[in-house]
């Protein structure tokens, strides 16, 4: 693979495989056919899909259930066919396009922009080349005020490109459909590794016979800063607890956060009007931070494993009885918390030598899953990395 960053070459992408000659600047209009046939008769049966950022085609019953799929109006929907490209006009910005690659056809939305590609030019790369942000660029920069951004066919067909010969397209098609295949692998491994964990945390609240309170593992900690800005703002959610900073677009604490409750390492952290959706967080990464006097804090007793007490508090059985000691609040998702109801919640303990077991085995499983996470991350910088230079 050879270089061309300062562009020494015109028309030619910063990374391109040992070819001559420059690329074709080329309306896409010129190089795709618009595919609009209504699905009849037979085709009706065919099978209904979605177009979304993660999957590009995903099948609607999957997604909405068969009891919902059942009743779906079909009249209307485009018949797609083998390596047809389908996308959202409303959400093509954020990556909402899919490359059909089963033989059976099926059918889409009304609403979807459908095409298929002349003989000149590969499904596979124009796929690959709509999901990157050489493209996504092309599409804001058509943006005419208002929330989303509406790229009909007719924005598409005037949108240029620039096109290598087919040989040259079937090497980088060959290229990142590996880089493709890893990403893929890694993400069934760390799916096995969720999964395996699930199981675990499930299984765990089984295994124990020795029955003891909320309040008999945990005490409530009601430190609060006493200086602004003492600690760094946390903000405990229902997928962890992060920077506040980091979490948010924008910042969302007060001004003021003298009075805000300090969190410290090896606590753990629940929202009251949260928790019956699984609002619970144990602090393993931050040494200190505050959070919103609205959360309550416990430390863990000593006499019992973090690990393995934080995993007993957010298995589903717990998740369960939190709903049951909580109660409708102002609105959908809040609801208010029996605070007494919740301290008398029975947890059924394993014994000393069984939770130092098993915290062993939830480490090793957490410490696994996170080096197969930095790998997963990896290989998608390297994707978008590949995406950005491989293309004009």
């Amino acid at each position: 693979m050879e270089e061309n960053k300062k562009n020494k070459i015109p028309n030619v992408p910063n990374l391109r495989f040992n070819f001559e000659g420059e690329y074709v600047e080329s309306c896409i209009g010129d190089l795709i056919v618009q595919k609009g046939k209504r699905a009849k008769g037979q085709e009706l049966k065919y099978k209904a899909y979605s177009i979304n950022n993660q999957t590009g085609f995903s099948i609607q019953e999957d997604q909405w259930g068969e009891a919902s799929y059942t009743k779906l109006e079909k009249n209307g929907y485009k018949v797609i066919e083998k390596n047809d490209i389908a996308y959202n006009p409303a959400r093509i910005n954020v990556g909402s396009v899919g490359l059909y690659k089963q033989q059976t056809p099926c059918i889409v939305s009304s609403l979807y922009v459908c095409f298929t590609t002349k003989p000149e030019l590969s499904p596979d790369y124009l796929f690959k080349y709509l999901k990157s942000d050489k493209f996504n660029k092309k599409v804001l920069s058509t943006q005419e005020g208002g929330v989303r951004t509406y790229f009909f066919f007719d924005k598409l067909q005037k949108t240029k490109m620039f096109v290598p010969t087919i040989s040259e397209q079937t090497k980088v098609n060959a290229f990142l459909d590996c880089i493709n295949e890893k990403i893929d692998t890694q993400n069934k491994i760390i799916d096995k590794l969720e999964s395996l964990r699930v199981q675990i945390k499930e299984r765990i609240f089984d295994l124990g016979s020795l029955k003891k309170t909320i309040s008999d593992v945990l005490t409530e900690s009601n430190k609060k800063s006493n200086i602004q800005d003492q600690y760094p703002v946390l903000s405990s959610t229902v997928k962890g607890l992060f920077l506040q900073s980091d979490y948010f677009d924008r910042e969302v604490a007060s001004s003021d956060n003298i009075g805000y409750k300090i969190v410290k390492k090896g606590q753990i952290i629940i929202s009251p009007q949260n928790l019956w959706m699984g609002n619970i967080t144990y602090n393993d990464s931050f040494e200190h931070g505050i959070v919103s006097p609205s959360y309550k804090v416990f430390d863990i007793k000593e006499a019992y494993s973090k690990i393995y007490i934080y995993w007993l508090l957010t298995s589903k059985h717990s998740l369960f009885n939190y709903g049951l000691v909580s109660e409708q609040g102002a609105s959908i998702v809040r609801r208010n918390l029996n605070y007494d109801s919740f301290l008398n919640i029975t947890l059924p303990l394993c014994n000393e030598e069984q939770q130092k077991h098993i915290s062993k085995l939830i480490k090793s499983i957490e410490a696994k899953l996170k080096v197969e996470k930095q790998r997963a991350e990896l290989f998608a910088k390297q994707k978008n990395y590949l995406l950005s230079n491989l293309f004009i």
